[in-house]
């Protein structure tokens, strides 16, 4: 029983001494805390600060200059006398008339230079054959009026006429007449009814040939 008391007695003790110190430490933090803290001066000395201003920029102008006018060109009209006119009109004219001229020159003289470059005899050749097919076809269209062959009427009729470079026939005419009225009109009537040859050969160059050609009538027995 003794010994219950002093331990309950000595816990208490125990209890109320770690109280007292735990309180004296709170104290003394508390102290610490509520201590007023020292001022610090929120003057400040201009004099010793550097303020650092940054330079201005310039930036570059570029100038447009405006371009020089144009020069104003005037044009000038100047009238040209009505004679001046006239005379330049005439030389013109005159100068085409001699262009046309030398031109017809060297045509002219083209086609002599190809006339002559053929041989005369190879020429002659050629236009003669021509001329025998021509002959040749008119005797072969030669027709002996019955009437005239009844009364016994001969005669030669000789016919001009005229081809042109592709075979046509024109200008029929009678050169030399007969006696008889029907042989010539016989003779007129060959060439109408034929109304075209072949065409001129082109080695000849000819435009045309004239041609007077006699057709004769004779009865043979």
């Amino acid at each position: 029983m003794n010994h219950k008391i002093i331990f309950t007695f000595t816990f208490v003790t125990m209890g109320l001494l770690h109280a007292y110190v735990l309180s004296s430490v709170t104290l003394e933090e508390n102290r610490i805390a509520v201590e007023p803290q020292k001022k610090v001066s929120s003057v400040i000395n201009l004099q010793r600060v550097l303020i650092n201003t940054p330079e201005p920029m310039i930036e570059p102008v570029t100038e447009v200059l405006p371009e020089p006018p144009k020069p104003v060109v005037e044009e000038v009209v100047v009238p040209i006398p009505k004679k001046i006119k006239k005379k330049a009109v005439k030389k013109v004219q005159k100068k085409k008339i001699v262009k046309k001229k030398k031109s017809t020159k060297a045509k002219k003289a083209a086609k002599q230079r190809s006339k002559s470059q053929l041989s005369s005899p190879k020429r002659k050749a050629i236009k003669n054959a021509y001329l025998a097919k021509v002959r040749r076809t008119i005797e072969q269209c030669k027709k002996y009026p019955k009437a005239a062959k009844r009364m016994r009427q001969e005669g030669v009729v000789k016919v001009h006429f005229t081809i042109g470079k592709n075979g046509g026939i024109r200008n029929i005419r009678l050169a030399g007449k007969c006696p008889y009225t029907k042989l010539n009109k016989a003779a007129m009537k060959i060439l109408q009814e034929i109304a075209s040859f072949a065409p001129i050969p082109k080695e000849l160059d000819e435009r045309y040939l004239s041609l007077t050609v006699p057709v004769r009538y004779k009865i043979l027995n």
